[in-house]
């Protein structure tokens, strides 16, 4: 990984922990902000083109099924639980599927939902009379930084 790459990849890591913490504070993720974030990840296509060497269109598709794969999986999940993944949640997915494709984006939903569960079960001790409220951006922050640094 070049510099240009690495400084990229901090600056991404940056947005998503700004991501994280205003989920982890409202419960929510804003569309202007997800919208700017969208650009942002696609200018990872000419970084990853410029030090690639596979041809543009299999590294477009890469990011197309990554971004399709991350919103329909959290989508899916949305449906299940009928409602317990919110919007925001599966547009992120969806944006980290096209910065990270299919591999990246399954690993990062993996190690978030895995915490997110231990998270879950290390404060089931208490006693809560209300169903929890867990905000799952600040889990995908988790994955992210782990599938960058590893």
């Amino acid at each position: 990984m070049n510099s240009l790459e690495a400084g990229y990849y901090a600056a991404t890591l940056i947005f998503i922990g700004w991501f994280a913490l205003y989920d982890f504070r409202r419960h929510l993720v804003r569309n202007q902000a997800l919208a700017i974030f969208f650009f942002w990840c696609l200018l990872s296509l000419p970084l990853t083109a410029s030090t690639s060497l596979l041809p543009v269109s299999l590294l477009i598709l890469q990011a197309v099924m990554g971004f399709l794969n991350g919103g329909l999986i959290l989508l899916a999940a949305a449906w299940i639980t009928h409602g317990g993944i919110g919007g925001g949640d599966i547009k992120l997915a969806a944006l980290l599927g096209l910065l990270f494709g299919t591999r990246g984006v399954c690993l990062i939903l993996f190690i978030a939902a895995i915490s997110a569960l231990a998270f879950v079960l290390l404060i089931s001790g208490r006693n809560r009379s209300s169903p929890l409220r867990l905000p799952f951006v600040p889990f995908l922050f988790l994955g992210s930084v782990l599938w960058v640094f590893l």
